[in-house]
Parts: C-alpha cells; structure tokens; sequence
C-alpha cells in the first residue's frame, strides 16, 4: 500500500469577510503571516491523520489509490486538495479533482468535511488552504501498523 506524504503547497484563497465580493488573493507561503502558514500546517497534518486511520473509509480510500494506473513504486501520485475552514476550527468543504468512481469521492468527503481541527484558523486568514497530498511507494516492511500511516513531510 502506498503511504501519504502531505506536503503544504500554498495558502490560497478569499478574506473570509469578503466571501461574497472579491476575486481570489494569492499568497505563497513564503508571504503569508507565520501564524497562517502554522496553521496551514496544522490542517496538513490532520488531513494526514484522517487519511492514513484505520476507518474503512480511509482504507477504501488508500486502496483505491493504490490501484489508479500509472501510479508504480517509482512514480509518485498527487492529490491536491483545497480546503475550507468555519470560525469554529471545522472543515466545511473541499475541493479536489475528482476520481473516476464515486466512492473514493464519497470516502474523502466523508473522512474530511465535519472533521473538527484542534485549533481555530487564525483572524483574518485566507480561505481555502491549498495542500499538495503526495502518495508514494510504501516502505519495504509494509505489513507493520507504522508503515501504513501517513507521514508529513514539508
């Protein structure tokens, strides 16, 4: 089984007070406040978590990408994911290319809308978050607990 490796792609997305009137605001990493790109972080780490547990959707999930053509031990599948976040810390939307059948769609949407973040975004932080969800070959000794969880890399 491939192993996730998330990586932050960039913080991207509308001020949350001007959701209904502005075009979309870019910003790298690199420009953002330490405090959003923290965050952004933050969201990485448990979209990691929820994708690489032991629910059967995420199983699902993984195995589904497992097998998606072209994706061999020495190419890497990418995943790109744009994130939505309410005031209270809760994923309320994503968005992402989607699957060629319906229940790996279902399964990310189910592993991650209504997931409750430990913390709340920060003021005024720009909304989606864009992260980059990278799959490669699993380890040698994929048969361990440890070598099917997802890991994080920056």
């Amino acid at each position: 089984m491939r192993r996730l490796l998330a990586s932050l792609a960039a913080v991207v997305g509308l001020s949350p007070s001007a959701a209904g009137a502005a075009t979309p605001t870019t910003m790298s990493p690199q420009a953002a406040p330490a405090a959003w790109v923290a965050y952004a972080n933050l969201v990485n780490q448990a979209i990691t978590s929820q994708l690489g547990g032991f629910d059967p959707a995420a199983t699902r999930l993984r195995d589904y990408l497992d097998e998606i053509p072209g994706a061999t031990p020495e190419g890497r599948v990418q995943l790109p994911l744009r994130v939505w976040i309410d005031g209270a810390g809760v994923i309320t939307r994503i968005d992402f290319a989607l699957f060629a059948h319906p229940e790996p769609n279902a399964d990310l949407q189910a592993l991650l809308v209504g997931h409750r973040l430990p913390q709340v975004p920060p003021k005024a932080m720009l909304l989606p978050i864009r992260l980059m969800i990278g799959l490669e070959p699993a380890p040698a000794d994929a048969g361990s607990p440890a070598a099917e969880r997802p890991r994080s890399s920056f």
